[in-house]
């Protein structure tokens, strides 16, 4: 295992179940936040300056997300599933890709 992985669950423990839980929360708001910000930025706005500010929040608060997915994973014992659930969804996605389902649109 990566030493990252380590230190995640160093943190994960010393921080507690119900702790970590709330954060997640926390955190995917402030990625929701951020993701919105970039899109505005990206689709709207014409602030090249602006849009590498959204980017880099962007990418900052999706690192905090998958730091808190890690944590919460691990401690529910559920790594696998969340891999086994993550490729499950992605063969479902490409599969109605493949099928039409989602039509012409490209944010599949």
């Amino acid at each position: 295992k990566s030493q990252m992985n380590e230190n995640l669950k160093k943190i994960a423990n010393h921080f507690g179940h119900a702790s970590q839980l709330n954060k997640i929360s926390e955190e995917s708001k402030e990625l929701t936040e951020a993701a919105d910000d970039y899109h505005q930025a990206l689709v709207v706005e014409d602030d090249p300056i602006e849009l590498a500010y959204a980017r880099e929040h962007l990418i900052e608060e999706m690192a905090d997300t998958l730091i808190m997915i890690k944590q919460v994973a691990y401690l529910e014992c559920a790594e696998d599933e969340l891999a086994e659930a993550v490729e499950q969804k992605t063969q479902r996605t490409l599969k109605r890709i493949k099928e039409g389902f989602y039509g012409n649109d490209t944010n599949a």
